[in-house]
């Protein structure tokens, strides 16, 4: 088995793939965030990378028939959207080569926050939020809410935070 070849995408804001973290999208090249897909909202791209494509398929959607493959992650293999391939329908043509990324399969610029290593009875009784606050120099706040109404806010440099119970990595606008 080769390696895989991953490409990284200059800028700070840049969609990811949700499960591996891998660069899929840039905002420079959105077409559109008036699309739907199979787990909801979903955006057009011109360009799309570090993905792999799947059989050429047709489906009818919502505006007509079309022949779309299937896209994933490279990386990790969780389906990311689709690439139209062809649009039957004179008014859809603009779509063939482009690409949708699921909102619900992507993260967008910010923040990402994953809750790991906490027992079930502690996910019912604490709630965790990452945020930013300043632009010149921002700050990522920890927010860990007890259900019993303790709350505490953990500040620190908007770069990397990490422990057994809590990680995330924050990039600022």
């Amino acid at each position: 088995m080769g390696r895989l070849f991953i490409e990284s995408l200059p800028g700070p804001k840049i969609f990811r793939c949700k499960c591996c973290k891998v660069d899929s999208a840039s905002p420079e090249n959105m077409v559109s965030k008036n699309f739907f897909g199979r787990f909801g909202k979903a955006y057009l791209f011109k360009t799309v990378v570090n993905i792999t494509l799947g059989p050429t398929e047709e489906r009818h959607f919502t505006t007509g028939l079309h022949a779309f493959n299937d896209v994933y992650c490279s990386s990790c293999q969780q389906i990311l959207g689709w690439k139209y391939v062809k649009a039957y329908e004179e008014s859809e043509k603009y779509k063939e080569g482009m690409y949708i990324l699921e909102k619900e399969r992507i993260l967008k610029n910010g923040c990402t926050a994953t809750v790991l290593l906490l027992p079930h009875a502690a996910r019912q009784q604490y709630s965790f939020s990452l945020t930013q606050h300043g632009s010149s120099s921002p700050v990522a706040v920890i927010s860990i809410t007890h259900h019993s109404n303790f709350h505490s806010d953990t500040r620190l440099p908007a770069t990397a935070y990490s422990s057994p119970l809590l990680t995330g990595r924050f990039e600022g606008n």
